[in-house]
């Protein structure tokens, strides 16, 4: 097949603009503890190189098993094979799932996660049934916004396990995974990418998706490099 184009879902991290992730990040708010680059000239060959300060968590990134099971052998990211983390897929729009409407479930998701928007649940994941096939790469984005964005539950999540899905991608400014749906994913060893870019470009399409790590043990989450390869149709 001949490729038509590849298009880049990743964020840019621009550690030298200080307009860049002025927000709050989960976990980490300290800017030298988000990204540092130290620059020095390398003596023995006179070029450039640079040491890095990283938070495993940054921009468009993907989070193993470890993340949430490292007491219970859940994998590192090094620790994965390559095929979770590249393969046929789709980017699909939830925007079809509406708002919330009742105010006391706004109310507690306000609290637990910081959103408003609706919990989805098995029943909104079926009309994607033929949609998305086993050992696919699923991402999901919709047209909302924090703070209304939607969370994929625990039972939507279960529903994606037993779809037979190999990798699952939020659009963490536009959805979000619940921490049930969070932790269905993990538990059954299937990695998640989250703050991907782009996603509208490439909605509702069989695509070829790479989500791609870096190869170190021992860590519960790398940046990486996303992108979607579209193929010419015949």
């Amino acid at each position: 097949m001949k490729i038509k184009r590849i298009v880049d879902m990743t964020e840019i991290i621009d550690a030298k603009d200080p307009n860049w992730q002025k927000e709050d990040q989960w976990g980490a708010q300290d800017r030298d503890k988000l990204i540092k680059v130290d620059p020095y000239i390398y003596v023995p060959d006179r070029c450039l190189t640079e040491d890095i300060t990283i938070w495993s968590h940054l921009g468009t990134h993907i989070e193993a098993p470890y993340h949430q099971y490292m007491f219970k052998g859940g994998k590192t990211i090094g620790e994965m094979p390559i095929d979770c983390f590249a393969g046929e897929g789709i980017v699909i729009n939830m925007s079809y799932v509406g708002m919330e409407e009742d105010m006391d479930k706004i109310r507690e998701r306000v609290e637990r996660m910081g959103v408003s928007g609706k919990l989805l649940t098995e029943e909104d994941m079926k009309p994607l049934d033929k949609k998305i096939k086993k050992g696919d790469i699923v991402f999901f984005y919709t047209d909302f916004d924090i703070p209304d964005v939607p969370l994929i539950g625990a039972t939507a999540a279960h529903w994606l396990v037993e779809k037979g899905v190999k990798c699952v991608g939020v659009a963490e400014q536009h959805i979000i995974l619940s921490l049930g749906g969070h932790s269905a994913l993990l538990e059954n060893g299937i990695p998640i990418v989250t703050g991907m870019t782009n996603c509208d470009q490439v909605a509702d399409k069989r695509l070829f998706l790479v989500a791609a790590p870096l190869r170190i043990v021992g860590l519960s989450a790398t940046p990486g490099r996303v992108f979607a390869v579209e193929f010419e149709e015949k």
